[in-house]
C-alpha cells in the first residue's frame, strides 16, 4: 500500500497581466503553523502526495471550507476533481481554526 503524506500550503498569488502567478509556498503540517494569507488572492491548500501523485484541495476564500474531493491540474492549466475524497479530519482541523 503506497504511503500518503498531506500538507498545508499558503500560496502567495499576484495577479499579472490578468493571470494568477504564485510567487512563494509557506509549507507545514499542521494548519495552525502557517501564516493567515496576506490578500484576497492567496490560497490556503491542502496537498497530498503518494508516490508522486500530487493532488490539491484548496480553501474556499469566501467559505473558508475545504472541497470534497481533491483535485489534479490538467494540460489546460485547470484543476479537474478526482474520486479522491479529502479525509474527515482535515474538514474537522479546518473547522476549528476559523473559528478562532
Amino acid at each position: 500500500m503506497p504511503k500518503v503524506f498531506y500538507e498545508w500550503d499558503v500560496e502567495s498569488v499576484e495577479i499579472i497581466n490578468g493571470e494568477e502567478v504564485v510567487l512563494d509556498h509557506q509549507h507545514a503540517d499542521d494548519l495552525r503553523d502557517l501564516p493567515t494569507p496576506a490578500n484576497d488572492h492567496d490560497k490556503l491548500v491542502l496537498v497530498r502526495d503518494t508516490d508522486g501523485t500530487r493532488m490539491w484541495a484548496y480553501v474556499d476564500n469566501e467559505s473558508r471550507m475545504l472541497p470534497k474531493y481533491f483535485s489534479i491540474p490538467q494540460a489546460d492549466g485547470k484543476y479537474y476533481e478526482t474520486n479522491v475524497k479529502v479525509p474527515q479530519r482535515f474538514h474537522h482541523e479546518i473547522a476549528r481554526e476559523m473559528a478562532r
